[in-house]
């Protein structure tokens, strides 16, 4: 018995180990995404001014709409970052203090002098139900995860499709 809740605590060691890296990884992941959002704006501004250049009326307005819908595309990217960052890496962040909760708790069960005060029930009823727990918390963080990549990019591309329509029907002289 408590062979098993040591083997666990290690388990859970290597897991909170993991959890760290995979927050910090998350953490650098969402700072090169606000990088390139930014650039991405800059360039937005910048077909906005090449717009205001151009001669050719449906050349200027192709610019101007490639310019609006960055920024538009952007807009989203930004909302679904915040998401991310408030579900996601929070989800990330917290995982490790619940591991030293868990552990917290085993040591407490498997401390016991005396074999017959901590059942194995209880024992393996605690670890069950933190494994349930996790896999429901990270199943939720990823699937918020991949929703919101998808609906930013979906956005984009729908967006992205219109301006490609609107330039391939330029008339050429």
């Amino acid at each position: 018995m408590q062979e098993r809740g040591r083997k666990y605590k290690d388990q859970l060691d290597r897991t909170s180990n993991e959890y760290a890296g995979l927050h910090t990884a998350f953490k650098k992941f969402l700072k090169v995404e606000k990088e390139a959002e930014q650039t991405r704006l800059e360039l937005a501004g910048l077909w906005e001014k090449a717009s205001n250049l151009e001669a050719e009326k449906p050349l200027a307005t192709a610019f101007k709409n490639l310019a609006q819908t960055i920024r538009e595309s952007e807009e989203v990217h930004s909302e679904s970052e915040t998401r991310l960052r408030e579900v996601v890496q929070e989800a990330f962040r917290v995982f490790p203090l619940h591991i030293r909760q868990q552990k917290r708790s085993l040591s407490r069960r498997t401390k016991s002098p005396v074999e017959s005060e901590v059942p194995e029930p209880d024992l393996e009823s605690s670890i069950s139900g933190f494994q349930n727990k996790h896999q429901n918390d990270m199943k939720f963080s990823i699937l918020h995860l991949v929703n919101s990549l998808m609906y930013y990019h979906s956005n984009s591309l729908q967006k992205l499709s219109e301006v490609f329509q609107e330039v391939q029907n330029i008339e050429s002289n």
